[in-house]
């Protein structure tokens, strides 16, 4: 699983970088994952989206259906999307 959270991590800050608003990038550096909802649910929730309505961050391309990742790749997605935030936030 060393492997997904390293992907997580580098995607999360690539994503940050070429993709994020600063609004959207805030949001994903301050979520708090709970108990419930798989962390990529609550992801989409925090930037906005509605995966209860098919509206979500994470849409298979090839199929058009929600293709959540595990909790683990979330978590270092966010982490690595942080990490750009950190280096940003002071300077918007």
């Amino acid at each position: 699983m060393q492997k997904e959270a390293a992907r997580g991590m580098r995607e999360g800050a690539d994503w940050a970088h070429r993709y994020a608003t600063h609004e959207k990038l805030k949001r994903v550096a301050n979520i708090k994952f709970g108990a419930g909802e798989s962390y990529a649910w609550q992801l989409d929730e925090a930037i906005g989206l509605d995966p209860g309505h098919g509206d979500s961050f994470w849409i298979n391309e090839e199929t058009g259906r929600i293709d959540p990742p595990s909790d683990e790749y979330v978590e270092a997605f966010c982490n690595g999307a942080t990490d750009v935030w950190d280096t940003v936030k002071d300077k918007i």
